[in-house]
């Protein structure tokens, strides 16, 4: 957006700025806010003696405890300053965060200052109405009544919460309640003090039809429309006179708030959970409230997403008539409205279209909103006469021009008809510490019908002195700071919830990620929304126009040339950016494992952030997150991302990188132009590494030494971060008689050495074991011996691969889907000597290394197994229950499986090859072959064992923003304020 714009300059005075430009006026605000706070303290019986002296504030005692208060300021200060995330900065663009709004930093300072407590008016008589008009705010924001016009019935309400995670668990609860309403008031008439209406009182069922209410069975009370939920006491009072105390009264010990939800279901014989329906890549904190509130969380369904991310409408339908046809009653369906990962808004009008439907054939629910991301930017959508908002279409056919609405011209028509349909949803949630540009905690949740507040009042004896005013007999907290309900009012109140205000300070937005990687670079960046022009258009026609260049350039055009059709279509259905990357080998090959695609992406944003409180935030150029799209989430989503991608089918989930564009100076395209440039670096930088670590040629080997007499083995220091070392191998050679002598020597007198041979392979490993079958042998020029005592012995002559005992790749593809439920080891050695040694047979990652040298067998057979191609595996050891191991070798306990002398129950197979390579797990594969298992018996450890965890799974180091020991800072804070 051009300096000169005029919503530029508007938006200017919202904030401090990148560069504290504002600074200057904002520090005139808190001179104001601390004089008012100088006033109303002097100004409250002013004739009462003074508590703090002159006398007293010159005294040693004041003075040196105001020093080190004033030390201990500076002290902190600094570090905040030095070591916090700049997310002031158009430079930060990960998380749901950004430069905080000057109304709502001065709003919650001024509050802070008087410390109101809006649990009740009794210490928060301001600020609790002020949160009664928060809720005004938000009501009117989304187009829920607010008592003006012919439905001045149908009331919303709302009120502040600490953030979206408590506001959707009191929706749950809410909900949960309002099911369980109809089963309370069913048992006070027919077994309680409302017998007296039994026989007159009727009520109208979802399908439309009137009946006595004490006739109904469980189906059609579980099912009874919300709105005649919530108009059963005024029934009652309309009809009989039932005053609201009575009621409550009547109702008390059978509500599921004091009876429970277990006994309720069990009264009713409701066999089948009510649940939660909703898509799968929902807020976490949906599953949480369905543990809180006892629901459970395998209740709180999840539906498949679309190709958009969105919940999967015909999936949905198919979800919803399998609860009609089984009768298992539905709480809600849930749309999320901005989700966390990738801004995706479900399609809300046409879930609200799928809720007729099914009510007019018997099944009732609420649809909630979650919208703690995307709440605000219903301010982005023009409003009709009546200020109710509208999309950008009805907008036009209303005559409203393009000028009139030009922030709504930026979203989908989707997305608009979604953000429009909210005033239709049952509850809202929002977060305003989120796309409000709030400080935390700053959540809120608000209700199309406020009698549904009501259903989660809760109160106590010294509360209940308090005005009908009251916010805090409402929800789940106790304690709420008024600071936080002043923030969010003076923000809303001075940047405006609407299209000139919020509307405008969130549609700055950019389309420079999707013409980030040319058909040249040595990456590409692939949007998770698919285009909907090609990159080279909407590098020409969007990238370099201004906003107002493309007004006018539409002007003059026929429809199908017009470029704001395509630009509110481009990017997510919000403001986050969702991308990933792939990288292309020097031959310009796309790489296709979707691991080290993962690889690039986890090394860019270790580049891109920090999580460490000693980093140094200024040497991080620009600040990215991440995410993760799971196969169990995605679903045919994330497969179709991955073929975009050009990555192969594959069970793991892909990292993707997440632009959370928040900053209002973003726009400037100087700054983007910049920030784009130094991403391009880092990945670059990033994707060299990736070539390196896999591309396979000549390089150097080290393996381990196992075995005694004329013949010893070699077994492979497996690696998966390298290509060259992607694989298991072990081969049997003969050591020159100089080596052969130190090593027996050095085995003799210090058994537990671990000794190894580093030789320099002419080729791959691959090319050198076909080599080894062809020829019969495989001469090794470049060969160094190794040991403690020994550090460096060039081997005199050449070394000789003799044969190849066993091999596997370690390459993902070639990885079993799971842990097996035995631990596997290669088995090899000197049967007529019974000398065997083991290596632990790695089948995915991450894993490890543990090889023992010297190990007694004790089979049940007369004679030892043949030598070669056996696998024994440790019967009692479940391998896949003990994965992950600790990352770090110090990490492993002294009581760890695998100590020298332990004994394990062991089965003896035959090594049937081919698993890893699309056959079956290793598992499988062994108890497939019939005769497979030769033997079993007893193992047990010799002395010489080898584990390793660090080596085998550990990663090329990273650049990064430094981060030290904590304890540097740690000791700052210990000193602070102390002379």
């Amino acid at each position: 957006m051009e300096e000169d714009n005029g919503i530029h300059q508007a938006i200017s005075a919202f904030f401090i700025g990148p560069h504290a430009e504002n600074m200057y006026f904002f520090r005139k605000h808190i001179t104001v806010i601390l004089d008012e706070l100088e006033s109303a303290r002097q100004s409250y019986a002013p004739n009462d003696k003074r508590a703090i002296t002159t006398k007293t504030q010159v005294s040693p005692q004041f003075a040196y405890f105001s020093s080190g208060i004033s030390e201990a300021i500076r002290s902190a200060t600094k570090l905040l300053s030095k070591h916090s995330i700049p997310y002031w900065s158009p430079r930060y663009g990960a998380h749901m965060c950004s430069d905080l709004s000057i109304p709502a930093l001065l709003g919650y300072f001024m509050g802070m200052m008087y410390n109101p407590n809006n649990i009740t008016p009794e210490v928060s008589p301001l600020t609790t109405a002020v949160e009664v008009e928060v809720g005004n705010q938000f009501c009117q924001l989304f187009g829920y009544n607010v008592g003006h016009g012919k439905d001045a019935a149908v009331t919303g309400w709302g009120h502040i919460t600490c953030d979206g995670t408590v506001a959707n668990i009191e929706a749950m609860w809410v909900a949960r309640n309002l099911k369980h309403y109809p089963l309370t008031l069913w048992l006070a008439i027919a077994e309680g003090e409302l017998a007296f209406i039994a026989g007159q009182f009727l009520v109208e069922t979802c399908v439309g039809t009137k009946r006595l209410f004490r006739d109904m069975d469980t189906w059609e009370l579980l099912n009874l429309r919300p709105e005649v939920v919530l108009d059963l006491p005024a029934m009652l009072h309309r009809t009989f006179g039932i005053s609201q105390r009575f009621l409550d009264t009547a109702l008390a010990k059978y509500s599921v708030q004091n009876a429970g939800k277990e006994v309720l279901d069990k009264r009713f014989g409701i066999d089948k959970q009510m649940q939660f329906i909703l898509g799968k890549t929902n807020h976490y904190s949906w599953g949480k409230g369905g543990g809180i509130l006892g629901i459970g969380a395998n209740n709180v369904v999840g539906v498949d997403v679309d190709l958009t991310g969105r919940i999967d409408l015909e999936l949905l339908k198919a979800h919803l008539q399998e609860r009609l046809d089984n009768k298992q009653a539905i709480y809600a369906v849930v749309a999320t409205v901005g989700s966390t990962e990738v801004g995706a808004v479900d399609k809300l009008a046409s879930i609200l279209t799928l809720r007729r439907e099914f009510q007019a054939q018997g099944l009732s629910f609420l649809v909630l909103a979650d919208a703690a991301w995307g709440g605000y930017f219903a301010t982005m959508l023009p409003r009709d006469q009546t200020n109710l908002p509208i999309t950008s279409a009805k907008a036009a056919r209303l005559g409203k021009t393009d000028e009139q609405v030009p922030h709504a011209m930026k979203l989908s028509a989707d997305t608009e008809a979604s953000l429009a349909a909210l005033r239709f949803a049952d509850s809202i949630t929002v977060d305003p510490h989120k796309a409000g540009y709030v400080p935390y905690p700053a959540g809120g949740v608000v209700y199309r019908d406020k009698r549904m507040g009501g259903l989660v009042s809760c109160t106590g004896p010294y509360l209940a002195r308090g005005s009908t005013g009251s916010m805090g007999v409402n929800g789940l907290q106790g304690s709420k700071p008024g600071a936080a309900t002043m923030s969010v009012w003076l923000s809303n109140h001075c940047i405006g919830l609407n299209a000139s205000g919020y509307g405008a300070l969130l549609a700055e937005m950019a389309a420079h990620w999707v013409t980030l990687a040319s058909e040249n670079d040595s990456f590409i960046c692939v949007p998770f929304n698919r285009l909907p022009k090609d990159i080279g258009w909407i590098w020409n026609m969007i990238l370099h126009r201004s906003y107002s260049d493309i007004l006018k350039y539409d002007a003059i055009r026929p429809d199908e040339k017009k470029i704001m059709p395509v630009l509110r279509n481009l990017g997510s259905d919000l403001n986050i950016n969702a991308v990933a990357l792939n990288w292309r080998y020097q031959d310009e090959r796309l790489n296709t494992d979707a691991e080290e695609a993962n690889n690039l992406m986890r090394r860019v944003v270790k580049r891109l952030s920090i999580d460490l409180p000693n980093a140094d935030p200024a040497k991080v150029p620009f600040y990215l997150t991440s995410t993760e799209f799971s196969v169990g989430r995605y679903g045919k989503c994330l497969a179709s991302y991955k073929k975009r991608l050009g990555l192969e089918e594959s069970d793991n989930s892909l990292i993707v990188l997440r632009n959370t564009v928040m900053n209002p100076f973003m726009g400037l395209s100087e700054c983007f132009k910049t920030i784009m440039n130094e991403f391009r670096k880092v990945v670059e930088e990033e994707v060299a590494i990736c070539r390196d670590r896999n591309t396979l040629n000549a390089d150097r080997h080290d393996f381990y030494l196992h075995g005694t007499g004329t013949e010893v083995y070699l077994v492979s220091r497996p690696c998966f971060r390298k290509a060259n070392h992607r694989h298991q191998v072990i081969f049997a050679t003969t050591l020159p008689a100089p080596i052969r002598t130190v090593y027996e020597a050095t085995k003799t007198n210090n058994p537990l050495t671990t000794c190894s041979v580093r030789a320099r392979f002419e080729s791959s490993i691959d090319h050198t074991i076909a080599s080894l079958k062809a020829n019969g042998r495989v001469t090794i020029t470049d060969a160094i011996y190794e040991d403690r005592i020994n550090p460096s012995t060039p081997f005199p002559r050449p070394l000789t691969l003799s044969r190849t005992i066993a091999h596997h790749s370690l390459s993902r593809s070639h990885q079993d889907a799971i842990y097996p439920d035995e631990m596997p080891f290669y088995l090899y050695g000197n049967p007529s000597q019974s000398q065997w040694n083991i290596s632990h047979i790695i089948v995915r990652a991450p894993n490890i290394v543990l090889n023992a040298h010297s190990v007694h067998l004790d089979l049940d057979t007369p004679e030892n197994p043949p030598a070669t191609d056996l696998i024994v595996t440790f019967a009692e050891i479940h391998e896949a229950s003990r994965q992950p191991f600790p990352d770090r070798n110090e990490d492993l306990s002294g009581d760890f499986f695998s100590r020298p002398g332990e004994r394990f129950r062991v089965n003896v197979w035959r090594d049937p090859g081919g698993w890893g390579e699309g056959r079956g797990s290793l598992m499988e594969r062994l108890r497939g072959v019939e005769g497979g298992k030769v033997a079993m018996g007893w193992l047990r450890l010799g002395e010489d064992v080898f584990v390793d965890v660090e080596e085998v799974n550990g990663d090329d180091e990273v650049k990064d923003s430094g981060g030290g020991d904590e304890g540097n800072w740690l000791d700052e804070f210990e000193l602070m304020g102390k002379n």
